[in-house]
């Protein structure tokens, strides 16, 4: 029987606001947590204040992902930054509640919006 062959998931960063907010798409883990760490460390370098980063659509797989947001943590607070976690994966709360980084890292939901406005695509009920 042939086994399917699984494709390593693409890990995207993007930087939404340079040295202000970073996003992850994708999974995270010893693989290729140096790409994140590059852009992380770049943001903290070239911004101020809060650091702002969106795991709304990331994986962390492992625990040398979370050991890097940790770090950054860190490295952010040194520099007198503040790292917040934004959106964070249910099982990223379970691993964070685990190794006993409740305290330690801030985490925040994206606060969502109504719309201003609603369309309706097709024809108005005929009137009679």
């Amino acid at each position: 029987m042939a086994r399917a062959r699984t494709h390593p998931s693409v890990t995207t960063v993007e930087v939404v606001v340079p040295g202000a907010e970073l996003r992850v798409t994708g999974r995270l883990d010893a693989g290729n947590d140096h790409q994140l760490r590059e852009e992380l460390h770049r943001a903290i370098v070239l911004g101020e204040g809060e650091l702002v980063l969106d795991l709304a659509e990331a994986e962390i797989h492992d625990s040398t992902a979370l050991a890097l947001v940790a770090g950054v943590h860190h490295r952010a607070a040194r520099e007198g930054r503040t790292l917040v976690i934004v959106d964070p994966s249910d099982r990223f709360e379970r691993v964070v509640a685990a190794m006993r980084l409740g305290k330690v890292l801030q985490r925040r939901r994206r606060a969502t919006s109504a719309p201003v406005s609603t369309v309706t695509a097709g024809r108005p009920p005929a009137q009679g």
